[in-house]
């Protein structure tokens, strides 16, 4: 079965795609959740998702984010039409007779028109949040995490973000200068001051931590949940 999401408003259709994956999860709780993106798509795990089939298979609901043209085939999408497990498609910029054929093959397609101009800017927010890491401020983190979640980011392109910030204090601290960390002198300063303040361990306990709540996630724990419990831990 297919869901199918489309247009260049990402925000509201990601709140959507939430919205019906924790409905789908509530109703067969013992499902198991995947993500994937351009960056993380493996077609050949993806058809052992949607080829799974019997009595005492696993469900599955796969969030597909913006991955048509990285598949395999064409066909793949018909395989998932028929597949009994759930499928959740989300594209921003399909030719017409693209769209057509994933509006054909799904169960329900709904539409998420450009956001308007005057819509916040949710990137600035996103190194609001690392900067917040960075200086170990704990409460601003998990306020600036939670508002981006609500205005509709996922876990998914957070986590990223918390890693990089991670990995360029590692960096900053074991690099006796910008040049030779290749930072720029600004970030090299912040992410050194950043590491002093935790530790190193510490950070290096953070980056593990991070890196971990997306693997879990690919075994059925919620991504969300287990980024917001590393950041109330600060």
């Amino acid at each position: 079965m297919i869901y199918f999401f489309h247009g260049g408003d990402a925000v509201r259709a990601k709140q959507k795609i939430r919205k019906l994956t924790n409905a789908l999860l509530s109703k067969k709780p013992e499902a198991t959740h995947f993500y994937f993106d351009d960056q993380t798509l493996d077609n050949n795990f993806l058809k052992g998702l949607y080829r799974s089939t019997g009595l005492f298979a696993e469900h599955h609901i796969v969030v597909l984010d913006r991955v048509f043209y990285a598949l395999e085939s064409e066909n793949v999408i018909e395989s998932m039409k028929d597949s009994e497990h759930v499928f959740i498609i989300f594209e921003d910029k399909l030719q017409k007779e693209d769209l057509k054929y994933l509006q054909k093959n799904s169960e329900k397609s709904e539409e998420f028109n450009e956001p308007k101009p005057d819509k916040k800017d949710s990137r600035k927010n996103f190194f609001a949040l690392t900067d917040a890491v960075c200086s170990g401020d704990k409460k601003r983190s998990w306020m600036l995490y939670r508002e981006l979640i609500d205005d509709g980011a996922s876990a998914e392109e957070i986590q990223p973000m918390l890693f990089w910030q991670i990995k360029t204090m590692l960096i900053a601290s074991e690099s006796k200068n910008a040049v030779e960390a290749g930072l720029k002198p600004f970030v090299f300063t912040k992410s050194r001051r950043g590491t002093e303040k935790y530790g190193k361990e510490r950070v290096r306990e953070l980056s593990r931590k991070i890196v971990n709540a997306l693997y879990d996630s690919r075994q059925g724990k919620n991504l969300e949940n287990e980024l917001e419990k590393i950041l109330l831990m600060l």
